[in-house]
């Protein structure tokens, strides 16, 4: 190919060192099936400048995807000191985080463009499931950091020995007495 390119102008012998290197390895249609991991587009024309700006759009979604890990990391291990939240169903986050982390990982450290996109598009299995289990990771995220204080606080005045709740304020009554009033099942938005 480079004996191709010696004898072409110095645009064609760019193009063939740039595809002889692997630089333009990806076709559009393939990263853009990642939707808004790779930027809001257009991908079209598909040359190296676009896929430097996709690879910008999905190192900005991947460094925000690792810091919402962290905090629902953090989250958890918060959740799992507040009694009454003891017996939350956690498996749900985990599974979204499992499958948001191999992504991570897998694509995180792309040297260039090309090796970043292709190791983001050979890590993701499903691109729909991988949105809905990131914007879930990201709303508990929030939650977690922003809500769970006062979650904790709630349940520790509803739950308290001597909290004397009406007899007419049933739903007030049973969280009181029930002994773990927040222990539901899923992520805060699956409702």
């Amino acid at each position: 190919m480079a004996a191709l390119g010696a004898r072409r102008s110095p645009a064609v012998a760019e193009l063939l060192r740039l595809v002889g290197d692997g630089d333009m390895v990806l076709a559009a249609d393939v990263v853009a099936q990642l939707g808004p991991v790779v930027g809001p587009g257009p991908l079209d024309p598909w040359t190296a400048a676009t896929q430097r700006v996709a690879w910008q759009y999905a190192q900005a979604w991947l460094e925000a995807r690792q810091e919402e890990l962290a905090q629902v990391a953090e989250g958890l291990r918060a959740v799992e000191e507040i009694p009454a939240l003891e017996e939350a169903d956690t498996a749900p986050v985990l599974a979204d985080a499992a499958e948001v982390g191999a992504v991570v990982e897998a694509a995180s450290g792309g040297s260039s463009a090309a090796a970043g996109l292709r190791a983001l598009a050979a890590a993701v299995d499903g691109p729909e499931s991988l949105l809905a289990a990131s914007r879930r990771l990201t709303r508990l995220a929030r939650f977690l950091q922003d809500d769970l204080r006062r979650v904790d606080e709630a349940a520790a005045y509803l739950t308290h020995p001597d909290l004397q709740v009406p007899d007419d304020h049933t739903a007030l009554l049973t969280l009181h007495t029930s002994g773990a009033p927040c222990a539901r099942t899923g992520a805060p938005g699956d409702r």
